[in-house]
């Protein structure tokens, strides 16, 4: 499994996918994050038919597994060197983030989840990582950067109050005049055009209002949803910020 984490996880720089942010609030206040990079479409170019069957005898396929962000070992290549002290503190501030990984036939997604008691604790949680990050960017930016680019690792503050919520991203501006040269992760802002990015909130009540420019409401009234552009959130992560009022 620690060889396979690794290949689906480069698998998602190197193709297009949909990313989706999506948070559940429930009645009594309790944040589920979730972080979900679908690359279903781009199975075939990851493993060959013949690949997922020499898999299936060894039963390493079909996968559907869950490994805590904090064993940074389970993202660790063979042979790969040993962490420095700020990785390992960094990847201990994912104590409460949990990745699962889902590859079948019909299917290819990662999913990073974040559960917390109420959006104070979530976002403590969150700027506990950011802290973290920032100080393994200063020892290693190179080695920081796989995390602060990546699709989940968007830093938010959410504020709900019964009437109203709030969401805030504190992400940094990633500059990306200078991606094909100082990013580990993509290789040209073209390639990050590919990625479809889709905002995705989850009430217990229904919705009366939300400021966000190009959001729907469902159905029923309880989710608000937005498909946006990757590159726009990544370079204008403030314009994302949003308010909700409810009925």
């Amino acid at each position: 499994m620690k060889r396979i984490l690794p290949i689906a996880v480069m698998a998602l720089f190197l193709y297009a996918c949909q990313i989706t942010e999506r948070v559940y609030l429930s009645e009594t206040g309790s944040v589920k994050y979730e972080s979900e990079i679908d690359f279903t479409e781009m199975m075939s170019f990851i493993y060959t038919p013949e690949k997922i069957d020499s898999m299936k005898l060894t039963g390493e396929f079909p996968i559907d597994t869950i490994v805590s962000m904090a064993d940074s070992d389970q993202f660790k290549k063979p042979n790969a060197e040993e962490s420095s002290p700020a990785e390992k503190k960094f990847m201990q501030s994912l104590d409460k983030t949990n990745m699962r990984l889902v590859m079948n036939e019909n299917e290819g997604r990662i999913l990073v989840i974040t559960e917390e008691k109420d959006a104070k604790s979530f976002n403590a949680y969150l700027s506990n990582i950011d802290k973290s990050l920032k100080e393994y960017e200063k020892e290693d930016k190179e080695g920081a950067s796989q995390f602060s680019e990546a699709a989940y690792m968007n830093i938010l503050n959410l504020s709900y109050d019964g009437k109203t919520f709030e969401r805030k991203s504190l992400s940094k501006v990633v500059d990306l005049s200078n991606l094909e040269t100082d990013s580990a992760a993509f290789s040209s802002k073209d390639m990050m055009n590919m990625f479809s990015y889709r905002l995705e909130y989850h009430f217990p009540k229904k919705v009366k209002s939300v400021d966000l420019e190009g959001a729907m409401i469902s159905a029923d009234g309880k989710t608000v949803i937005a498909d946006v552009e990757y590159v726009d959130i990544l370079e204008n992560p403030e314009k994302y910020n949003f308010k909700v009022k409810f009925e």
